[in-house]
């Protein structure tokens, strides 16, 4: 199993997005983890939306994931994909594989979403990739 970290919110109220490309899903929660709103918002009404949170703007703290645009989702998975076949990253795919019950689109799709980090913070720390230095993270997880 993967470890994730979380954010923990010094707001009172917490709202999760999941941007589509024609609507989005929308969970407002308090800090005890009581569903407060909870519903899909066709064509991405953000007046609508805004009205929604209203009530709870004073001390929200929004997140939003989104992955319909700029290709990204595409070239990740096809780094994914040729990197399997690197010396370094490809015993790491194959573990992520096994840890997923041999579902290899997971494990493809786990291994793109890591190199997508990567590069963050390659471009963030102005760094080169270190393949080896990202095996080293995953196998501590």
């Amino acid at each position: 199993m993967i470890a994730m970290k979380y954010y923990t919110s010094t707001t009172e109220f917490n709202c999760g997005i999941d941007l589509h490309a024609r609507q989005m899903y929308v969970c407002v929660m308090d800090r005890d983890g009581k569903k407060l709103v909870h519903t899909n918002i066709r064509n991405n009404d953000f007046e609508f939306f805004l009205k929604l949170v209203g009530p709870y703007r004073h001390d929200l703290t929004v997140c939003c994931e989104c992955m319909f645009g700029r290709y990204f989702r595409w070239a990740f998975g096809e780094a994914a994909v040729v990197a399997k076949r690197d010396a370094v990253l490809g015993p790491l795919a194959q573990r992520l594989e096994a840890r997923m019950g041999g579902n290899k689109f997971k494990a493809t799709t786990v291994l793109a979403i890591k190199l997508a980090r990567a590069v963050y913070f390659m471009l963030k720390n102005k760094t080169a990739f270190d393949p080896e230095r990202l095996v080293a993270a995953l196998s501590k997880n």
